[in-house]
This record gives C-alpha cells, sequence and structure tokens, in this order.
C-alpha cells in the first residue's frame, strides 16, 4: 500500500498525451479527432473528486 501510495503522489511520469483517432465530447467539451490531449497525472491523483485524501496525507 505504500508503494501503490507513493506512486499516485508522485507518478514517474507527470503528464502524458494522446492523439485523438475521433471526435468526442468530455463535460461538454467538444474534442476533434486528429487533436492531442495531454493530462498531468501529478494533478489527477490529487483530485478531490476522485480521491478521498487527494492533498496526500496519510
Amino acid at each position: 500500500m505504500i508503494i501503490d501510495k507513493t506512486m499516485r503522489l508522485y507518478p514517474t511520469v507527470w503528464q502524458l498525451m494522446r492523439h485523438t483517432i475521433q471526435d468526442d465530447v468530455i463535460n461538454d467539451y467538444h474534442i476533434p479527432a486528429g487533436y492531442t490531449v495531454f493530462w498531468s497525472n501529478y494533478m489527477l491523483h490529487r483530485h478531490p473528486a476522485i480521491w478521498e485524501d487527494g492533498d496526500g496525507a496519510l
């Protein structure tokens, strides 16, 4: 559990990207095919709507 939590709070890759292959809609945002989408693992793994201890408190 310690290793899993450490890897969640301090991921080895802080940002990821993907290229869209078809149009999509995420939370009312239209994302056209061929776009590059970036997101931060660091921020995602601390989001309070997803993690009860999003701030990393033990």
